[in-house]
C-alpha cells in the first residue's frame, strides 16, 4: 500500500530551504505496509523505511500516515537545526510555546500526532526541558484550547493560575492554553498523551469553569483514565474513526470527571433522552449495512449535534464506534453459520454489513471472537 510520507531534504540535493516560512516539502511514494497491520511503534519502522528508501543523506522531517497523522522527529535533524524544528513542531501542534533548552545534553524528540475534528491527539516524548507558553505566546496564537494530559513516564511541574501542580506516571492534568503556563519536567525522559480541545467544543459553563485551568484529576480508574490509556495503546493502530470517537469521548468525559458542572437528575430530561437515544438505535440498526453511517449522518437525520449523540452513546456506556462494530459483527457472524451464505466470500460479507475496509474488520472479529472470520467458520462447519 502506498504510503505518502512528507520530506524535507537538504538544499543541496533537493534544492529546497531544510527549514523556514514559507516551508517546501518534497514527497516521496514509499511501498509501505498498512499502518493499522504493523505492531509495535508503527512511526519508527515508517522513518526507517524511509531512510533506507532514499537515503541518510535525506534529513528526515515529518511524515504523514494519510491525510490527519503526522509526525516529526529530530533523530535526523542535523543538531543546528533541532531546536528550530521542534519549536516549529509545538507550534503546529500546541500553538505557540517557548521551550528553553538543556545546555550540554543531546536533545531528542519524538511528537507523534493524529488531528481529529477541530483537535489532535499527540504522543509527545522528549528530553526533559523546561517550556512556557507566554504573553506573547498567546497573543500569536489564533482560537482557545484546553490542553487534556496524561503522564506515561516521567514527571513534570505544571504552574499556571497562581498554583503549582506536580505529575508523575499515570497523573492526569488539565492547562488553559489562554493562560500563561510553565512546565518544568523532571529529570527522566518526559512521554505523555496530549488532547488538545478546542474551547468551543465546551458550553459556556465549561469554559468558564476553574475546573480546566491547571487541574490535578482523580487516579481513580475512572472511564476517561481507561479512554486515555486506549489512545495510548492504540493511537497508530486505530482507524480515523476510532481515534475520532475515543476524542469525542474524552472531550464528553473531561467536564464531567474535572467537575465543571453539578449533575442535576431531572426526570423530564431523562425520558426524553432515552427515547431520543432509543429511536436513534433503531435508526442505526435500520441502516447498519451502510458504509456511511456515522455520528454525522445520525445527527442530521435527526436534528441534533454530532457532540450530542456521542453524549448518549457515552451515557448508554458504549461509543458510537463499539456499537456499530458490535452489530455489523452480530449480522455477519449469523450469515458465517447460515447454510444458504456458506459459499460467500467472506470479504462480501464484510462489506454488506458497513465495513470500509478488511483491516478493520478482521481485527474487530479477531478482537471480538478470539480468532479469524475463516477459522470461525471453519469450525462451524465442523461443528
Amino acid at each position: 500500500m502506498n504510503k505518502n510520507l512528507v520530506v524535507a531534504a537538504p538544499a543541496a540535493a533537493a534544492g529546497m530551504l531544510l527549514l523556514g516560512v514559507p516551508e517546501v516539502w518534497a514527497n516521496a511514494d514509499l511501498q509501505l505496509p498498512s499502518a493499522s497491520s504493523l505492531a509495535g511503534d508503527t512511526a519508527a519502522l515508517l522513518v526507517d523505511e524511509l531512510v533506507s528508501s532514499i537515503g541518510r543523506s535525506c534529513v528526515y522531517v515529518a511524515a504523514t500516515i494519510g491525510a490527519s497523522f503526522r509526525i516529526w522527529d529530530t533523530q535526523y535533524i542535523p543538531s543546528s537545526k533541532i531546536f528550530a524544528f521542534y519549536r516549529d513542531a509545538l507550534s503546529k501542534v500546541y500553538m505557540h510555546w517557548s521551550p528553553e533548552f538543556p545546555r550540554g545534553e543531546e536533545f531528542q524528540a519524538r511528537v507523534e500526532t493524529g488531528f481529529v475534528e477541530n483537535g489532535s491527539i499527540t504522543r509527545h516524548r522528549c528530553t526533559p526541558h523546561v517550556t512556557s507558553r507566554t504573553s506573547a505566546d498567546i497573543a500569536k496564537s489564533t482560537g482557545e484550547a484546553t490542553y487534556l494530559v496524561m503522564m506515561l513516564s516521567g514527571g513534570a511541574e505544571w504552574v499556571q493560575g497562581g498554583r503549582s501542580t506536580l505529575t508523575t506516571q499515570g497523573d492526569i492534568v488539565v492547562i488553559d492554553a489562554v493562560q500563561p503556563a510553565k512546565i518544568i519536567m523532571a529529570p527522566s525522559p518526559f512521554d505523555a498523551i496530549v488532547i488538545t480541545i478546542p474551547k468551543s467544543d465546551f458550553d459556556q459553563a465549561c469554559r468558564e469553569s476553574d475546573g480546566l485551568v491547571n487541574s490535578l484529576l482523580q487516579r481513580d480508574r475512572t472511564p476517561l483514565r481507561k479512554c486515555m490509556h486506549l489512545i495510548a495503546d492504540r493511537m497508530i493502530s486505530a482507524s480515523p474513526e476510532e481515534l475520532c470517537s475515543l476524542y469525542n469521548a474524552s472531550v464528553s468525559l473531561l467536564p464531567l470527571e474535572a467537575g465543571c458542572f453539578e449533575i442535576e437528575e431531572r426526570k423530564d430530561s431523562g425520558e426524553k433522552q432515552h427515547y431520543l437515544l432509543r429511536a436513534i438505535l433503531e435508526y442505526v440498526d435500520q441502516n447498519i449495512s451502510g458504509g456511511d453511517l456515522s455520528p454525522k449522518s445520525v445527527a442530521e437525520k435527526f436534528g441534533i449535534s454530532t457532540r450530542y449523540v456521542h453524549k448518549l452513546f457515552i451515557a448508554s456506556g458504549v461509543t458510537f464506534c463499539s456499537y456499530t462494530t458490535a452489530r455489523r459483527l452480530d449480522y455477519i457472524v449469523r450469515d458465517l453459520l447460515s447454510p444458504a451464505c456458506r459459499h460467500q466470500p467472506i470479504s462480501s460479507l464484510a462489506f454488506r454489513w458497513g465495513f470500509n475496509d478488511l483491516s478493520s474488520f478482521n481485527r474487530a472479529f479477531r478482537g471480538r471472537y478470539g480468532c479469524t472470520p475463516s477459522q470461525f467458520r471453519m469450525r462451524a462447519d465442523a461443528g
